[in-house]
């Protein structure tokens, strides 16, 4: 027999394919039972009313202990755009602060750019998709990030927070190379965006490099993210850090984020002198570090031990409470487990319960403004 299911929070339909062992690396989330059926038809509508059909392993989808199953007035609610606040059934609350989402349609706003500095998508990664990771494994909120391969146009990301209010926050992207830079930000920030990212290393491949990350040109930028309260975040190697300490120092109270443990380079030996550009930037009060993009810096696997260094480096120099978590979902097709990136965290580094705390809940909270 098979069952077909709603997923809990999702604008899909699950039929569940009996018969196979868990998925993935079998990693549980203490209180949560395996799921007896991990293989599913997914059947569902993005946002522009476009039906996917998606088949595969359900993605590391647990349900918890004691939970009962679903009925036919599950499968008959209307689905919403609201949430039920989540907990964890340790207690733990969780953000994942990088996430993408697209859809690939003929809706404006819906299709890769014309010259994106990365690949093209092979297929959608719609935010239904990411609902049902986050219902399964508790993650409270995320921050959708626009992906590079759709430019400048954060059409998508907005109607996700529009559809969804108080779950996500978005973070999209403007041109660093455009003279109307300052103005798009205002405009993005207007439509509900809580900041913006910016690719140094992309642009090591040009002629000029990243010249604009200190450059005079993006001091009107700086100065409406001052006024707006957008985050700047950044995407770069640790060389770029001087870079920006220098733009950072003319525009003090502007917030900022650094992703994926700095592009360390695992491979340099102790003391990792590289990377100290990236551990300077913790002068500024308002310069956060996150946590992401370890199985990608790794030359190893799960737990990527040789990026532990680093991670320890940064809750030195940052303190938890300017650290966060991300995941980089759908990362192509969750080559990396959800259990395994929140076990990353949760269990493999070696961090105190209140700094675990901050890292996954407390700091992005107030950095996003999350509440419940």
């Amino acid at each position: 027999m098979t069952a077909m299911s709603r997923c809990a929070g999702a604008t899909s339909w699950v039929r569940w394919i009996p018969g196979r062992s868990e998925a993935a690396s079998g990693r549980l989330m203490p209180g949560t039972t395996r799921s007896p059926n991990p293989i599913c038809i997914r059947i569902g509508r993005t946002l522009s009313g476009v039906v996917w059909i998606r088949v595969g392993f359900a993605p590391d989808v647990h349900r918890p202990s004691g939970a009962r199953r679903r009925t036919m007035t599950d499968l008959t609610a209307p689905l919403t755009g609201n949430h039920r606040a989540t907990v964890r059934p340790d207690g733990t609350r969780v953000i994942d602060t990088h996430v993408h989402v697209w859809a690939l349609d003929d809706k404006p706003g819906h299709q890769p750019a014309a010259g994106a500095k990365i690949a093209w998508p092979k297929g959608p990664a719609p935010v239904e998709w990411l609902i049902g990771d986050m219902d399964g494994y508790g993650i409270a909120h995320s921050v959708l990030v626009q992906s590079s391969a759709f430019g400048w146009d954060n059409t998508y990301v907005i109607e996700c927070l529009e559809a969804h209010p108080g779950r996500f926050a978005g973070i999209g992207l403007v041109d660093p190379e455009s003279p109307t830079n300052a103005a798009d930000l205002r405009h993005w920030m207007a439509r509900g965006l809580a900041g913006v990212r910016f690719h140094p290393l992309f642009y090591d491949r040009d002629e000029r490099g990243a010249w604009w990350v200190d450059a005079p040109e993006n001091d009107a930028l700086w100065e409406v993210a001052r006024e707006t309260g957008a985050i700047l975040q950044f995407h770069m190697w640790p060389r770029h850090g001087e870079a920006l300490a220098r733009m950072i120092a003319r525009h003090p109270g502007v917030r900022v984020i650094i992703d994926h443990i700095g592009k360390p380079d695992v491979t340099e030996a102790s003391p990792h002198a590289s990377f100290d550009p990236i551990l300077r930037l913790a002068d500024f009060p308002g310069v956060h570090a996150k946590i992401g993009d370890y199985q990608i810096a790794s030359k190893q696997g799960y737990p990527w031990p040789d990026t532990h260094a680093f991670v320890t480096k940064l809750v030195g120099a940052f303190g938890a409470d300017r650290m966060m978590w991300g995941t980089g979902f759908p990362g192509s097709g969750r080559l990396v487990p959800l259990a395994d990136a929140l076990a990353y965290v949760e269990k493999d580094l070696p961090l105190t319960a209140a700094q675990r705390h901050s890292i996954l809940w407390e700091t992005p909270a107030h950095l996003f403004g999350f509440t419940g």
